[in-house]
């Protein structure tokens, strides 16, 4: 098993040997831990922490470099943790069997729970907006399906609208809350790209499982296989001028109301880009109070990303063929927020 919690600060747990190397950039060393080697069943890295899951006694374990190891206490409900997903030193996740996921929030632990049978991954990108890989039973067998937690729920529900899945989905990793893979059995890839999750093939197809993926960013992503399977997902070449909003998620004028979830960053935003094909009304509606501002901004021109200007009211009849954007910010939050909102966009006549 090995974490990166920075380019130059590798750990690797050798579960078989009782035994730990750490990397510093340079060189590896051997190093001890105040946990048994063996019980470990899950760890991860963010934010420069390094968070692990030990069985028997189930503690979670935090690792940074000011605080050396700390043991935080053990989760409530009696499962292996199988997965870890966190978000901050405040934003903690633990899955593993029983239908049931751990939440660690700094101080205390909460219990929620979710309709699968037992989660495999898990990736947090807020504290609501959560997201695990898990086997669901369909009667006859299990298969794997994806569930998630936005502000507006303390259970998770499964997603709807996935593409084929197959019986096992094993890990779960996001770039960042519309940037997010899966992986599993038969080579199975899916991605989602903050509004609907599809299918990915990688070059030339497989049908040998995946059973990890991590990545250094958007444009470099590594999906691997216990069976020497390895693909790396490379960005395609840059447009000669960058489109404006570069960050901006594509919404379609479809007539059709459609939820959106995510995450407003600290001190950022969240923004969607449409287009109107016809004269049409537009509403953005949030579900719940968590201090999230939905603003609808017409731009100047397609070619410039203008949202400082004064914002249409949501419910307004806005002009046929113009480029808006809707920002979602986040003003009073002292951390990343999740969001939960639908958005319509539909012609004023038939």
């Amino acid at each position: 098993l090995v974490v990166a919690r920075a380019d130059d600060d590798v750990w690797a747990f050798a579960r078989p040997t009782s035994s730990v190397q750490r990397w510093n950039g340079a060189a590896w060393t051997a190093t001890t831990a105040p946990f048994a080697i063996g019980s470990i069943t899950a760890a991860t890295a963010s934010g420069g922490t390094l968070w692990v899951a030990t069985s028997g006694s189930r503690t979670l374990w935090r690792y940074t470099v000011a605080g050396g190891w700390t043991a935080l206490g053990t989760w409530p409900d009696p499962f292996d943790a199988l997965a870890i997903g966190a978000s901050s030193a405040t934003d903690v996740w633990l899955g593993g069997g029983g239908g049931l996921i751990d939440h660690w929030n700094g101080s205390a632990w909460s219990t929620h729970t979710h309709p699968g049978l037992e989660v495999r991954g898990l990736y947090a990108a807020s504290a609501d907006d959560v997201w695990a890989v898990a086997g669901i039973s369909d009667g006859t067998r299990t298969v794997g399906t994806i569930v998630h937690k936005g502000p507006t729920a303390s259970a998770f529900a499964q997603v709807t609208g996935l593409p084929n899945v197959p019986s096992t989905l094993a890990a779960i990793w996001g770039a960042r809350p519309s940037d997010i893979w899966v992986v599993g059995e038969v080579g199975a890839i899916l991605h989602f790209d903050g509004l609907t999750w599809v299918t990915v093939t990688p070059p030339g197809g497989t049908q040998r499982p995946f059973t990890a993926i991590h990545g250094a960013s958007s444009d470099a992503v590594w999906a691997v296989g216990g069976t020497g399977t390895m693909f790396r997902m490379t960005a395609a070449l840059p447009p000669a001028a960058p489109p404006p909003c570069a960050d901006a998620i594509p919404l379609y004028c479809s007539g059709v109301t459609q939820p959106l979830v995510g995450t407003v960053p600290l001190g950022g935003r969240a923004v969607y880009r449409f287009e109107t094909p016809y004269e049409a009304t537009v509403t953005a509606t949030t579900l719940a109070a968590t201090g999230v501002t939905a603003t609808i901004t017409a731009a100047a021109s397609d070619a410039t990303c203008d949202l400082a200007s004064a914002g249409v009211p949501s419910g307004s009849t806005l002009a046929g063929h113009r480029t808006y954007y809707l920002a979602l910010a986040a003003p009073t939050a002292t951390a990343a927020t999740g969001y939960q909102l639908t958005f319509g966009c539909a012609p004023t006549s038939p």
